[in-house]
């Protein structure tokens, strides 16, 4: 399992001596790269308190009884997986090194202008959506996102060449609001998803309201990229029941 620098998030662990890792700033990252490296007396989650082997980037090993490499002791902490941001606008609020710094090693970038695709973020690994695919004047051109964070298409026959476009330049998953007035009408958004799919592109979609939320999972969205605000009825539900909704906890560092 290769990995990037940033191995992991370290957190003191009550129940445990945290003395014996007094010699480590908690803050202080593992840098990975170098090795090898034995990781010791971490609680691993899920496999309790074992040795992690780490050569070149990827764990080599892990167990109990371990030998070989510089000895880093953890004793007293966790050792967890690098998290993933499911829903980040690194173009729009540049926080990758942040990300970096506290434990993200990988992020889901939905909504950037076309010509940030080829940006260079170092060791965080991004899957991105450029442009959304809007209605002409649509989410959110007409906002935060008018320099270059949306895609107008008139009709289905744009929004399919539009994915198309994109597929191209190289993203990996599509984005595509349900959100308005004005939206692309039921038509383009079908087109849309299904071109996506031939192309085997996931579709995320940001719907917030039930109406929005059930025309996203009627058309074949893949997932949701916002909780939606509202209360959904049991006919939404039914269509996202084996879909998947992102949990957004703060939006561009507020609340």
């Amino acid at each position: 399992m290769t990995l990037p620098p940033l191995l992991a998030l370290l957190a003191a662990c009550s129940g445990r001596d945290p003395a014996a890792a007094e010699d480590r700033d908690e803050s202080d990252p593992i840098d990975v790269t170098e090795g090898p490296l034995l990781l010791r007396g971490a609680e691993v989650v899920g496999q309790g308190v074992v040795d992690v082997a780490v050569r070149d980037g990827a764990i080599e090993a892990v167990g109990e009884g371990l030998s070989g490499g510089e000895v880093v002791d953890l004793t007293g902490r966790w050792l967890v997986p690098a998290f993933i941001d499911s829903h980040v606008h690194l173009a729009y609020y540049p926080v990758g090194d942040a990300l970096l710094d506290g434990g993200v090693a990988g992020a889901v970038d939905l909504a950037a202008p076309e010509r940030w695709l080829a940006e260079d973020l170092g060791p965080l690994r991004l899957r991105r959506s450029g442009p959304m695919v809007t209605a002409e004047g649509g989410y959110p051109t007409q906002g935060w996102g008018r320099d270059g964070y949306g895609l107008p298409c008139a009709d289905a026959e744009a929004a399919a060449a539009a994915v198309d476009h994109l597929a191209e330049a190289g993203v990996q998953v599509l984005k595509l609001p349900v959100t308005g007035p004005p939206v692309l009408d039921e038509a383009a958004l079908r087109a849309a998803v299904e071109r996506a799919h031939a192309r085997g592109l996931p579709v995320a979609s940001h719907a917030l309201g039930d109406d929005e939320a059930r025309l996203a999972g009627a058309v074949g969205a893949d997932l949701l990229a916002h909780t939606p605000t509202a209360g959904l009825s049991s006919e939404t539900l039914a269509l996202w029941a084996d879909r998947a909704v992102i949990t957004t906890l703060g939006a561009f560092g507020g609340s």
